[in-house]
């Protein structure tokens, strides 16, 4: 089963507690990047003159690498989340606000006689490639530009 790419580590409930409650609730060993100083900072509470500048810096810089050398960071939306970008699905990036890469969704396409491209998402052949779908005269039905001017069908006819 594939991991989750986002763990909640604080419920929002908490409030103004959460960097308090991250350096005092969680191993902070288990992240690097972290100033000392800051942790400190936000243990004395949300009343400490650097407590937000501090938790900025941490959720700046704290990085946790886990056991298969997937990387993780903080994320806050009144709630705290730990989260590692490259185990997220598309879902939980739509979620969470992050860019997609829809082209793992695209098709791909390839043409053996030309270079082939997408315009305005309609894939298109180089002008005069073999391959290119041209409409019959007779019929109007599409077939590859190499069988000529008329399908098959209405070739037989004449």
């Amino acid at each position: 089963m594939k991991k989750s790419g986002v763990k909640l580590l604080l419920d929002g409930h908490r409030g103004i507690y959460i960097p308090r409650d991250f350096c005092k609730e969680i191993n902070l060993n288990k992240f690097s990047g972290l100033d000392p100083d800051d942790a400190e900072c936000c243990l004395a509470g949300p009343d400490e003159e650097w407590y937000w500048e501090s938790w900025t810096n941490i959720m700046n810089h704290a990085l946790h690498i886990d056991e298969d050398g997937d990387e993780w960071f903080l994320y806050q939306d009144d709630d705290l989340f730990l989260m590692c970008e490259a185990l997220m699905t598309k879902e939980e990036k739509e979620s969470f606000g992050f860019e997609t890469d829809d082209d793992e969704e695209e098709e791909s396409h390839t043409c053996d006689q030309c270079n082939l491209c997408t315009i305005n998402g309609v894939v298109c052949h180089e002008q005069g490639c073999p391959n290119t779908e041209v409409e019959c005269r007779e019929c109007g039905s599409s077939m590859p530009r190499s069988q000529g001017r008329y399908c098959p069908d209405c070739q037989e006819v004449e």
